[in-house]
Formats: structure tokens, sequence, C-alpha cells
């Protein structure tokens, strides 16, 4: 028996040292068309494996693979093959066009998949429409892509962050920013400006639109559960460019042109206007009008009145003295046809056993208003080698420096050019008779708002920030299709502020200057430990089996220093500071780490089954609920691969597909869950105290609950193919700040007695749908048509009432969407009388001029719209094409949160400010006027309140945007060898040219985020560029 064992395990032995030294060997070929034309840019990946690598410009390639594995040839619009690697070392293609779509695409963990074995919900977006766009940031060419991604211009800055939303919101307290993975790596995403109250800078900017390849867009279960709580949100994949095997190829694309405001927006009052609009306040308050008291007799005799009270309306009389000037703060601030300028550089070459890829690139974009702009200076570099016939190493470095002299728009600060323009006085003259900005008493004397024209030049505010991600992955084929893989990936960003007040005007007159000084560093490191394993029994099942692991650290750190008091305006730094000495410093990190396991299935290219498992931990949450287990189920069957189908002439793609899994979400601050302590102290003149700072919470991860069902479908040899699918995603165990148990309120979070808890529900569920079709399609003329939608439905119950959220607008309850708006209804203005009016009741039939007297109303809206999507078009013309897409979004409204100040018809606050023409348009003048505006007057509280919130500021959010439109030519390459040159196209392109929006009381941009507040900050933009692409 022993020796019958002994001999059982010799032969296992040697079966494994047979399949341990299987030698690879390196197979080249050329792939080519049906008319023998080479085709560039064929994915070639070894069947069950993620090894792979793409055809160069030539058409011909070359890959490291073993005798008997299959090799799979995809290029979309052309039908996949499969060769196997028999005793040749050569490997020609010839692509047939047609019948699948079945291109390559990239999922979680760098796993490299055909179309037919992928059963989640995954959108590729690929190079071409990504760098083309004239946007510093890679997100906003996103927008109108795909169909439930959502992307929202928080600022039109250049490099701010954008808002990005997948299939709704799915919290309230914890993050809803989707998961930014680049290479295959999880990195930091988000705003990283030194300062709360400037531009944003968002990380996603840092990288180079021109160095991606791809971006991949994961929405359900399936493809985001291996992402655990990281992927609760949706998952963004950013595939930067690789090296391509063939002869150096270099490339040079130039973006050049010029930016402005997307929508005008409110236009200010001139100087006439707003002194007829403050005449009709007197008069209605103090002559013979509604509310008059019979001071000043006759209108004629209300010029006299302002003559005669100079320290009232001091403004008003300069301006009359000095002639009527024509006043345009809005000319003053803005920065029109702002330039845009974008290079960059690249080479790619490759041989037998290694590829790289190199580039530099350059990014100068100013913003539409003055004092602000952005620099980004770029490089990467990509190389991939096989060591030996096993051993892989792959080197990734992504670094790039920004300098963004940001605008202090993030509120109603007194030099936010964004509320000069609306708010100061067209009485005040912006400059100087000799052309200097005026800053005297002739400006002081009639505002306490600033010179914009002067801080804007005078002071700093600047964000200077270098980042800079290197990733290093080495695989090893232990055995025939086992697959060992380690990734290690640093994500380290230098973040730099520096403010600066100057001692002469604006916030730091009275103090003799200030200056701020911050440095923030973000090191991240990520571990990943891979294996996978794939086997096939007999021909038509085929097995995949991955495992992983991962550790991640986050540290951050912060150091802050701050002083007053110049000794002149031309020193600028901390160190000349003399008064009023700062300092602050933090420290903050957390760690995760995950277990993951992913197992899928293919019976004969027909039926497919993924599965994974995650678990995960995360030092955001306490000991005792650190770690929990998310899962996912997906199965897909492909309907076209059935006999009954195989054949069709009609239908070439349907496969029907579903997912079921959990996610969580961990996005909330760090150390919440912890005991905390801080200090108070003057620094230079005081002793530190200690206090209590909260005990923190034993609240866990949200839960949430995904369900997908799709239909993929190609027709009429896939020149009509599409998506068409139904989500529903449930959020559970929501992180609700909600009241501590008595005997914990003491001590619970520093006397508030509330903290977070896993309290209540929410849903987000819709459908999507997603098509694209090629009506004409032959060597000469090409017409595309494509589109896509997405529906949302949002929902929150089983919030307890001593968790709700009831702001001055908004509420969360129980039953109600997220934030649904819950306002006082409008009812008009009287026609009688001017007055401001509101209902009563919900069932709107009473009115009252009392604003008290209002009754808030739930009106089943909130800032998220219901439906979005997108559609376009494209045309090629022997070496010609026209392209155009538009966006669109709605069922949502948003709310004007300024229309205090630009829509008031109180007198008092318009002599002190300004306000618009819309006011001006709109008012009730006498009585019968059916009027939009309440009558002017100077102090009557009943129209004071008119501006108060209700629902008279809540307007439709619906809107259709032209988001792009080119025309080009493409250089024909019988033209272009002759001289040296492989390839060159010239085209001109419109971003956001024309924006139709529903409600015409809408002035500002609807493009508006998810809290849906108009807020000072510079709108989304719209521009046109000139590209030039050169290969040579």
């Amino acid at each position: 028996m022993k020796t019958k064992f002994s001999g059982i395990l010799t032969l296992l032995l040697a079966l494994v040292v047979q399949l341990s030294f299987a030698q690879e060997k390196t197979i080249t070929g050329t792939i080519t068309d049906d008319t023998g034309l080479p085709l560039p840019g064929v994915n070639i990946i070894i069947k069950g494996t993620s090894k792979g690598t793409q055809s160069d410009f030539d058409g011909n390639y070359s890959i490291q693979a073993e005798v008997g594995q299959t090799l799979t040839y995809s290029y979309v619009g052309f039908e996949t093959q499969q060769k196997k690697v028999g005793a040749s070392n050569t490997i020609d293609v010839t692509m047939q066009a047609g019948s699948e779509l079945d291109e390559v695409v990239i999922t979680a963990f760098g796993i490299k998949r055909t179309r037919n074995e992928i059963t989640g919900n995954v959108v590729t977006v690929n190079s071409e429409a990504i760098e083309k766009s004239p946007f510093v940031s890679a997100d906003q060419a996103l927008q109108g892509t795909v169909s439930g991604l959502q992307i929202n211009a928080t600022s039109g800055t250049p490099g701010s962050s954008q808002e990005i939303r997948i299939r709704g919101i799915q919290s309230v307290t914890a993050s809803n920013e989707p998961l930014i993975v680049i290479d295959g790596i999880p990195v930091t995403a988000g705003n990283i400006s030194g300062s709360a109250n400037v531009s944003s800078v968002s990380v996603f900017s840092l990288v180079a639109p021109s160095n991606i390849e791809n971006i991949t867009v994961l929405k359900d279960a399936v493809s985001t559960a291996p992402y655990g709580a990281s992927g609760s949100n949706g998952v963004i994949l950013i595939t930067t460019k690789s090296g391509k095997s063939g002869k150096t190829q270099f490339n040079l694309t130039t973006n050049t042109g010029y930016v402005n405001n997307a929508v005008k927006g409110l236009t200010p009052l001139s100087g006439s206007q707003k002194l007829e609009l403050l005449e009709e306040s007197l008069w209605q308050s103090f002559g013979s009008g509604i509310n008059g008291d019979g001071t000043i007799a006759t209108r004629g005799d209300v010029r006299q009145y302002i003559l005669d009270s100079p320290s009232r309306f001091a403004g008003a009389i300069n301006w009359l003295e000095t002639g009527r000037p024509d006043i345009d703060w809005e000319d003053a601030v803005e920065n029109d046809n702002a330039a845009l300028t974008d290079i960059n550089f690249s080479v790619t070459q490759g041989g037998e056993n290694s590829t790289f890829y190199a580039s530099l690139g350059y990014n100068y974009s100013e913003a539409t208003v003055i004092g602000s702009d952005y620099e980004r200076v770029s490089g990467s570099l990509k190389y991939n080698t096989d060591l030996n016939d096993k051993l892989n190493l792959g080197i990734t470095i992504n670094g790039s420096n920004i300098k963004q002299n940001a605008s202090l728009e993030q509120g109603a600060f007194f030099s936010n050019p964004n509320l000069s323009k609306l708010f100061l006085s067209p009485f005040i003259n912006p400059y100087n008779a000799d052309g200097t900005p005026n800053i005297g008493e002739d400006f002081t004397d009639f505002t306490s708002l600033h010179n914009t024209v002067y801080t804007a030049r005078n002071d700093i505010r600047r964000n200077d920030v270098t980042r800079v991600i290197q990733a290093t992955d080495l695989s090893y084929d232990l055995l025939r299709n086992l697959t060992l893989k380690t990734v290690f990936n640093i994500d380290y960003s230098l973040a730099y502020y520096k403010g600066y007040q100057n001692p002469v005007h604006g916030d730091g007159e009275d103090i003799g200057g200030s200056a701020i000084e911050s440095a923030q560093r973000l090191f991240n490191y990520t571990s990943q430990n891979q294996v996978d394993y794939s086997f096939d029994l007999g021909e038509k099942h085929s097995f995949r089996v991955t495992g992983l692991t991962e550790y991640a650290k986050y540290k951050t750190y912060y150091l802050q220093g701050y002083g007053e008091n110049f000794p002149n305006k031309i020193l600028k730094n901390l160190s000349a500071t003399s008064d009023n000495y700062g300092a602050f410093s933090s420290f903050s990190d957390r760690t995760s780490t995950r277990l993951v396991g992913l197992f899928n299935y293919d019976f004969d290219s027909k039926y497919v089954l993924d599965a994974s498992i995650s678990y995960q931990g995360d030092s955001r949450f306490s000991k005792d609920t650190r770690f929990d287990d998310f899962y996912s189920i997906g199965v897909a069957w492909n309907i076209h691969e059935e006999s009954f189908l195989k054949n069709s002439s009609v239908i070439n793609t349907l496969r029907l597909k579903g997912g079921y899994g959990t996610t969580g979400n961990s996005g909330i601050n760090r150390n919440q869950f912890q005991a905390l302590a801080n200090f108070s102290n003057t620094y230079n003149d005081g002793s530190p105290a200690l206090f209590i700072a909260g005990f923190g919470t034993t609240a866990g991860w949200e839960k949430g609950l995904k369900r997908d069902l799709a239909l993929d479908f190609g027709l009429f040899n896939n020149r009509i193919s599409g998506t068409l699918g139904y989500y529903s995603n449930e959020t559970s165990d929501m992180l609700l700040n909600a009241p501590l148990a008595y005997s914990s309120q003491f001590i619970g979070d520093g006397g508030g007695g509330r903290a977070l808890q896993n309290i209540g529900n929410m849903s987000n569920k819709g459908y999507e749908f997603e098509i694209s079709a090629d009506v004409i399609s032959n060597d000469n003329f090409k017409w595309n048509v494509r589109g896509n939608f997405a529906s949302l439905e949002n929902e929150v119950f089983g919030v307890p009432e001593d968790a709700e959220i009831i702001t001055g607008t908004r509420v969360v309850q129980d039953g109600k969407k997220v934030y649904e708006w819950y306002l006082p209804v409008w009812a008009g203005v009287d026609p009688a009388n001017g007055d401001p009016l509101w209902y009563t009741d919900e069932t709107l039939t009473e009115t009252t001029n009392t604003y008290s007297d209002a009754e808030r109303v739930y009106t089943d809206y909130n800032a998220l719209p219901t439906y979005s999507g997108g559609f376009g078009t494209r045309v090629d013309l022997h070496n010609f094409f026209a392209e155009a897409s538009f966006y669109f979004a709605g069922g949502n409204k948003v709310f004007e949160d300024w229309a205090g100040y630009t829509q008031t018809s109180n007198g008092t606050r318009l002599n002190s400010f300004n306000a618009t023409t819309v006011l001006y348009d709109g008012i009730w003048r006498q009585p019968g006027d059916n009027a939009t505006h309440p009558r002017m007057d100077f102090n009557d509280p009943l129209i004071s309140n008119a501006a108060s919130s209700s629902t008279r500021f809540l307007y439709d959010g619906d809107y259709i945007r032209l988001r792009s439109v080119a025309v080009g030519y493409s250089f024909n390459p019988e033209l272009t060898d002759s001289i040296g040159i492989d390839g060159l196209t010239v085209s001109v392109r419109g971003t956001n040219l024309v924006t139709w929006i529903k409600d015409d009381r809408l002035k500002w941009d609807p493009e508006i985020d998810t809290s849906g507040f108009t807020n000072l900050s510079t709108p989304p933009t719209k521009a046109i560029a000139l590209n030039v692409n050169l290969k040579f």
C-alpha cells in the first residue's frame, strides 16, 4: 500500500514539474481587415488570463504564450477570433467585419474580458472622446456618454472638482463619491484645495486626459462588489496608455482656443435702471404709493428727496453729479474669451519582450473671471517587460504639478468676482480717471464691498499641488494558467497653499494685510497580492478563479501658519508679518484591508456565472464593527450563441444578464468612533486647555443591496446595438446623526446629545437604455447615431422622527425623497396692490400676504434629476468628419439661493447693493398689473419678506445642452507618408455652445450639484478650440 501511494505521489510530482516547466515562446503576427489593410489596436488576450497585448500602427503584434493556449483577437466592429498556439511561432489573422461587438473591457483588478464573458453593467469610453475635450479634467468628458452617470460642475474655474454621481445618491451622511481606480489601483479622489473658501482642486485634474487610454464605468453589484465598501457608489476605472509593439511612434497633440461662460446668467441693473427702481421704492414708502406716508408730494419730488439726503444716498448723488456714467461691473470682472492651451507629446515603442510609453504635457487655462488661471505640467512613463519566459514586470509613473490661482468663490465673500458683478452698485466706478482701480473715498464711502478689480490683482490665493502615482506590478506564471501577481502602489500628493490679503484695500486693510500658508501631504500606499487560475474541462467548460489580498494605508499631514501686519505692500511672505501669529497642525491616518475571492464559469460561451466575496476592514469604525463581508452573483445567457440564433442574419447579439449583491459604505471622517480630546489655546499669550470633543460612536458600515437586469442586443450585423436594463439599489443601516441614549448624552458628542448611528433606509431605482446605430456604413461614407437614457426614482424610508433632518428649505423624512424641497408655496403678486402672496394650506386655495402665516408644503421634488442622458451623431465622408453630441437632464427642482439680493423689491437693500433686470422687468407698478415681482418699497416688512424662501425661487431643472460639436479632416496617408508623417488630423471643436432651459425664470446655469442650490462660484463654461494631431 505504501509503495502504491508513493507511486501515485511520484506521478503527481512529475505532472506538477511538467506543468511548471512548460515553456513559453514568442508568437508574432500581423492583423489585417478583409481588404488587407493593417488594423492597429486589436486586443490579443490569452484566453482565461489577464495577459494580453495590442497590435501596433502597422497591425503587428508580439506575445508570449505556451503551446496549447488559445489567443483571442477582438476589435470593435469585427468578429472575435480565436487561434490555438501550436508549433508555429507566427499567427497572422484576418479580421472579418460585422458579426460581434465583442471588444475587450477591463473589469475589477485589471481582469480583461470580452463582452460575451461579462455579467455586469460595464460601459467604456475610449481615448478619442476623452483627449479631444478642451477641459483640463478628464471626468468632464464623460458627461452624457454613460447612462446613469451624472457629472455636475461645482465651478467653471479650471481644475475645479466635478460632482460625480452614479445612479443617484446612496447616502445622506457618508460619501457619495465613486471610487477612482487608475491602472488597477484605488487612488485618493476629491478636493485638495488649501482653503474651503476658494476654488476647489480636483485630484482628477492632475491626470492629463491625453494620457488616458479609456475610462470604464462600473455601476452594478457584480462589477463593484469586488471593491467592497470602496465601490458602493460605483467605480471609475482609468486605464492609462501603454506602449505598443513595433517601430517607434511619436504623437503630438495640441488644443488652442478660448472659453466663456456657457450661460449668460443674470444681467445686473444699469445705473439708470437702479435709480428708477430706487425712486419707485421711495415713492411707494414716502409718497402717495400703496404704503406711502405723504412725505414726498409728487413723483417729481422723489429726485430732490434723494439729493437732500446725502448720508443715505451718497452713491446715487455722486453718480448723478459725475454725469451718470455708464458703469458695468460685469464687464470689469469678467475675462471674456479666456485663453486655453493644451500640448501633449508622447512616444511609444515595443520589441519582442518589452514595450514603453512616455509622455510630456502642458496645459494653461484662464478662468472666465479676472485673477484666476490654471497651469499644469505632467509626465508619464509606462514600461512593461518580460524578464524571462515566466516573469513579467510592469512599472507605471504618472506625475504632475499644477498651479491654480484660485477665485474666492465658495461663498458671499466681498472679493468674489462673481458676487461683485451682481452686487456692486452701478453708481460706483471701478476705475479712476487715469485707469487705475478705484479704491479711495470715491469707492469706500459708497459701499462696504471690495473693488475686485484691485483685489484680484493684488491678493494671492494660490494652490500649488504636486502629485505622483507610481505602480509596480510583478507577475509570475507558476504553472500553466496559474499566475501569481503582486502590485505595489504609491500615491503621493503635496498640496501647498498661499493666501495673501494686501494691506491697502479689501479684507487685509484694517489689519495691515495678512498671510496664511499651509502644506498638506497625502501619502497613500496599496499592496495587492493576487493569484489567478484558469482551466478548461473538455471543450465547453471554462473556469477562472481569482484570490486577492489588499492592504492600504492612508496618511495625511497638515501644517498651517498665519500672521498679520506687513511693513509694506511689497513683502508678501508669512515671515514678513509682525502680529497675531497663529499655527495649526494635524495628522490622521486610516487603514483598510481586504480579502477577495472571484469565480467565473463559462459554458460553451453561452452561459456565464460570476461570483465574488469580499471581507473588508476599515479603521474608521470601532473594533466591534470594523469588519464586514460583501458578496455578489451574476449570470449571463448569450442567446445568440444558441443554435436557433447562431446563423441569424437579423439578430447577431442577444445577451440576457442579471446580478445581485451587497456593498458597504465607509465614507465618513476618520476617528469618529474614538473618544476625542482637543486643545484650545491662543498660541503666544495663553495656556493650552484640554476639553472633551466627543466620545465617539459604535456605528458600523452602511449596507447596500444592488439588483440589476439587462438585455444586450445587436441587429443587422450589429449595425444597431444597445442595452436595456433595470436597476434597484437599496441602502440600509444609513449613517445618520441621531439622539444618544439619555445616559450617554453627557459625554456623547461634546454636549450635543447626538452621534452617528445606523438608522433608516434609502432606495434608488430606474431604467437605463443605450443604443448605437450605423445608419450608413461603406468605405467612403459612414453615419452613426447614438443615445442613452436613464431614469431615477428615489425614496427615504425607515427614518424615525428624532433622526429626521429639517432645514429651512429641505427635509430628510420617512416616505419622502432625500432632501425633498419643503417650502411655503408662492401664490404670486396681488394685482390690486403689489403685495406678495403665499398659500396658507396644502389645498392651495387661501392666500396671505404675511410670510409667517404661509404653510410649508412637501413639493414631491428634490435636486436629483429623475431622467438624464445624451444623444449624438457622427458623419464620415472620405477624409472629412463631423459630429455632435447633446446632454439632457430634468425632473428635478433647483433653488435660487441669492434671490434675496438679485431680485429684491426692498429699496433699502437695493440702495446698498444692486439687483438684476429680472426685477426691473417684473415689478408691480400700478393697480391691475399682472406682475412677477412685488411692488418696490423702501422699508415695508411685507416686501422685505417677499424674498424669503418659498417656491417663488424654486425652478424646473430641465435642460438640454449641445455638449460637443466638431468638424475635422484627416489627411490622406499617401500624402503625409511622402513627408515622413504617419497621420495628420485637424479639427475645430465647440463645447457647451448652446443650452436650452425649460423654465424661462431660471437665469443661472442649470448644471447644479445635487444640493440643488445656485451659488456664487464661476458657472460652467463653453469653449471653441482648434485641435491638431500629428503622428510620425
